[in-house]
């Protein structure tokens, strides 16, 4: 079954959410978040690893390692192709943001 408070899947006896540490509701865990749970449209995003709700923060689009590893390898001539690869695998905004209270990236929805 999944969690009504994260939609991760938990153990069907589960009392508590291993995740989320959120009490199990019997009636809305077994619906499937992909299929059958109401999902609906937040302002305020929220991590789906931590379930913290608030603005997250915002990766720069290079970050040092990538300044490093691009200013490395310009005098092989790959410095200017790893900058253009970068940015445009990280070009998306939304990939880059960050949630404050766990760190992880790229895991914010506004969907819950």
């Amino acid at each position: 079954m999944y969690c009504s408070n994260c939609g991760q899947e938990i153990n069907d006896n589960a009392a508590v959410c291993i995740h989320c540490g959120a009490a199990v509701n019997a009636g809305m865990a077994n619906a499937n978040p992909l299929g059958g749970a109401q999902m609906t449209y937040h302002d305020i995003p929220k991590c789906k690893h931590c379930g913290y709700i608030g603005q997250p923060e915002e990766e720069k689009l290079f970050r040092p390692m990538d300044w490093g590893i691009g200013l490395a390898t310009i005098w092989f001539g790959f410095g200017l192709l790893y900058f253009i690869v970068i940015g445009i695998i990280r070009s998306d905004k939304k990939k880059r943001q960050k949630c404050p209270h766990c760190g992880t990236v790229g895991e914010m929805t506004d969907m819950y």
